[in-house]
């Protein structure tokens, strides 16, 4: 399954990159932020059980 979030490194993107992948396993997870709000911190730490991709960009 694919998953896009936008807004990704947001409080409730955040929130959402590291539930998914423990309710649906092997989950691609791609997420798009501009990273206006320089929360690169949102990126560390994310759960083995999904496979991410981050794209940087604005919708």
């Amino acid at each position: 399954m694919k998953i896009v979030i936008t807004g990704a490194l947001g409080h409730i993107g955040f929130r959402l990159i590291r539930e998914i992948p423990r309710i649906f396993p092997e989950t691609e997870i791609m997420m798009i932020d501009n990273l206006s709000t320089q929360r690169y911190c949102s990126m560390f730490n994310l759960p083995p059980e999904g496979r991410y991709r981050f794209i940087e960009g604005d919708i």
